[in-house]
């Protein structure tokens, strides 16, 4: 089946009055039109330079890749605005659909003004011919040379001394994360092969590169990433902090100036196995010499405790020259007797929880016999652990399923948590961060995998049962006990705007709509929606129902005014409220992005409403509602449209009318069930009503003669 927005290019008037707040940003979530920004004006078109796709006023060149740009799968290409004022070119990476990139920092990333970051021109959606989609694209200048290295590690030919390298990368790199800092923002892709050597005449030795176009970390190999993050699926691992990006620039220095040929060609498995026996410091300095100038700076950043890893006022002292001696690491409590699970000896809880889920069947037995247990007791020794335990206990024996599979999978996620608590929940394949639930939600969604796992664990409050234990080891944990409880009822209702579909826009606030009518589109806001929908309904392609569960979740979490009012409508199998409903929060949606005419949209609308016109009873009423509804879809003005039909005034004329109607018709069925019932007896039916007349007629002559006579007795004339 083609791809509705296959060759579907929006009418540029249509683009014209949807502000770029991507460009001109508002920073308030509860300003709707903040994320608005025109849809894609994109087509291929072969010029001098070649082949290109225009993106408003940048000119993209699938022809020409830049792969020294590339972002793990995210791939780069030339670019250029031939009526800009700067005509050093630019790069524009084009994401991939299934994996969601931080396109809501991007106003914040622009406004740094750190020459040492690669330098943002502006973020917008194309249309991708080569796979027939819209595609969210960053285009930056290109601003850059070679990087650093082409891989992770210095290979033995090429030498960094000590000497430069506090000027080429140190220095600009920090000032870089500072500011990066200053503003609560996380690269998370820091490494040698995306920091470059910049081009002649710029101000810093060397920039860089692209931290947005991915879900934070998912292409930073496991070498850079902390011990906690590294177990963490790519995808999953969720928005760090500066101490990250810091951990991260010390991995940088030491495989740098001090490459380790030893971790050349490990496996991910193995370097973590490395770090947490020997801690980072060690596993990436093996067998090597460290300056004496640079020992210290390598030992504060490469600490593996979060809260003893050197901040942003350590590195800048050792820059600014002070001494400073990087805090000894907590000695681990080990066991004085190891435990035996899976045929390997532990000593201590950290590495058993690393290898705690790949043996199900052997986890559950050394937990159901107590040998954990008694073992954390006795020999570790670790009281925190052994109450982190028991509150797993408690929850796994008040945990009902009829699925023993599903059990054992609790288990495991829960024992698992109580061992380590700041490793990522694991819970059957899935291992993620808090943080990065989201993302891997996102990629589940789009691939069309199975989402099972995600209603289990949200449903088992797994998420909340981490962040519990976190705070119960003084781990500060993220601030989402809410945003996790709200997913925790909302699986657990059907109604349109619940369900997995409202989790996701809660704990991913970039992903586009995913409603699987729009494939193909990138919809970032009810502006991008309805212009899809007229792109479609133009087609004859309209879809059955304009607001489906993931349009409803959409906007209920990003636009609450413009759909909450209208939740139980949407909910209802009244067809009248369900297509009234959808018309009102579609002409809001207009009217809120100054949208100009739908007129297929209109249309489209126009045709289902007959179900609406029959809540009206005067039938010339209808005629001329409908006279006015069809001219507005004619015009495509869907509020006007709305006026037609939702008229206080016109509604309660129809009201009154009806009711009136319905009076005069009971008096008009009574009377003619009286003469019915008359004329069932033919022979007396004249007579009795004409000796009731009479009766009353002689009554009334009664009446007046006595009156006359007193009234003559009164006055004294007496001619009786």
């Amino acid at each position: 089946m083609q791809n509705p927005a296959h060759s579907i290019l929006p009418d540029t008037a249509m683009t014209e009055n949807l502000d770029n707040s991507e460009q001109n940003a508002e920073r308030s979530d509860d300003n709707p039109s903040s994320d608005a920004s025109p849809p894609p004006r994109a087509q291929e078109t072969t010029g001098g330079n070649g082949k290109f796709i225009t993106m408003d006023n940048i000119q993209i060149y699938p022809d020409r890749p830049l792969p020294r740009y590339d972002n793990g799968p995210v791939k780069a290409y030339a670019a250029s605005d031939p009526k800009g004022k700067d005509k050093e070119g630019y790069v524009a990476l084009i994401c991939e659909p299934e994996l969601v990139p931080r396109r809501k920092i991007a106003p914040f990333y622009r406004e740094t003004g750190n020459t040492t970051l690669l330098r943002l021109n502006k973020t917008d959606i194309c249309y991708w011919n080569q796979t027939r989609e819209q595609r969210f694209v960053f285009v930056y200048h290109d601003l850059c040379e070679q990087p650093l290295l082409t891989g992770n590690i210095a290979p033995p030919d090429i030498s960094f001394k000590n000497s430069f390298m506090t000027e080429l990368v140190i220095r600009p790199i920090v000032s870089a994360l500072r500011e990066l800092a200053d503003k609560n923002m996380f690269h998370g892709n820091i490494r040698p092969s995306n920091i470059y050597y910049a081009k002649a005449g710029r101000d810093q030795p060397v920039i860089l590169g692209d931290g947005l176009s991915l879900p934070p970390g998912f292409s930073q190999p496991i070498l850079f990433e902390t011990i906690q993050r590294s177990h963490a699926d790519p995808v999953a691992k969720g928005p760090g902090s500066i101490s990250e990006d810091l951990y991260a620039l010390g991995v940088t220095l030491a495989t740098m100036m001090y490459p380790n040929p030893k971790l050349e060609g490990m496996r991910d498995e193995e370097i973590i196995r490395k770090k947490v026996e020997l801690g980072s410091y060690a596993a990436l300095t093996e067998g090597e010499r460290i300056s004496s100038s640079h020992v210290e700076l390598l030992r504060g950043l490469l600490h593996d405790d979060h809260e003893l890893r050197w901040g942003m006022e350590d590195i800048m002292g050792w820059l600014d020259g002070r001494r400073l001696t990087p805090q000894q690491p907590k000695k681990k409590k080990q066991a004085m007797r190891t435990l035996k699970f899976a045929d390997r000896k532990y000593i201590s809880a950290y590495p058993l929880a690393l290898d705690f889920h790949k043996y199900k069947e052997e986890a559950v037995m050394v937990f159901e016999d107590g040998k954990l247990q008694e073992w954390l007791e006795r020999s570790v020794d670790d009281k925190e652990a052994v109450e982190r335990l028991e509150i797993a206990q408690s929850s796994i024996n008040s945990y009902d399923s009829s699925s023993p599979a599903q059990k054992r999978e609790y288990l495991v996620s829960m024992v698992k948590t109580a061992l380590a608590p700041d490793l990522p929940l694991h819970y059957k394949s899935l291992d993620m961060m808090s943080e990065g639930i989201g993302y891997a939600l996102a990629k589940t969604f789009i691939l069309k995998h199975d989402l099972r796992p995600f209603h289990e664990l949200f449903d088992n409050k797994l998420p909340i049962s981490q962040l519990y234990m976190q705070e119960q080891a003084h781990i500060l944990p993220p601030k989402m006990f809410k945003t996790f409880e709200q997913c925790r009822q909302a699986v657990r209702q059907s109604r349109v705007s619940e369900g997995l579909e409202r989790c996701l826009y809660m704990l991913c606030p970039d992903v586009q709509c995913l409603s699987p009518r729009l494939e193909g589109f990138y919809i970032r806001n009810a502006g991008d929606l309805l212009i899809a929908f007229e792109t479609l309904c133009s087609k004859g392609q309209a879809p059955e129902n304009f607001i489906d569960r993931h349009v409803a979740a959409f906007l209920s979490v990003r636009d609450s005014q413009l759909i909450d009012s209208y939740i139980f409508d949407l909910n209802t199998s009244e067809k009248h409220r369900l297509i009234f409903a959808a018309l009102k929060i579609l002409a809001a949606s207009q009217k809120r992005f100054r949208l100009p005419p739908l007129p297929n949209v209109a249309k489209t609308l126009a045709e289902r409403l007959a179900p609406v016109y029959e809540r009206f009873h005067d039938r010339h009423m209808r005629n001329d509602i409908d006279t006015k509804v069809q001219k507005a879809a004619r015009d495509g003005d869907l509020n006007g449209m709305l006026s037609a039909l939702d008229n206080a005034e016109m509604k309660n004329k129809d009201f009154h009318s009806f009711r009136n109607a319905m009076i005069e018709y009971k008096n008009l069925s009574n009377e003619h069930k009286q003469l019915t019932n008359g004329l069932q007896h033919k022979a007396t039916f004249g007579r009795v009503r004409g000796h009731n007349i009479s009766v009353i007629v002689s009554a009334i002559l009664a009446t007046i003669l006595v009156v006359l006579v007193i009234l003559a007795r009164w006055s004294g004339n007496s001619f009786i």
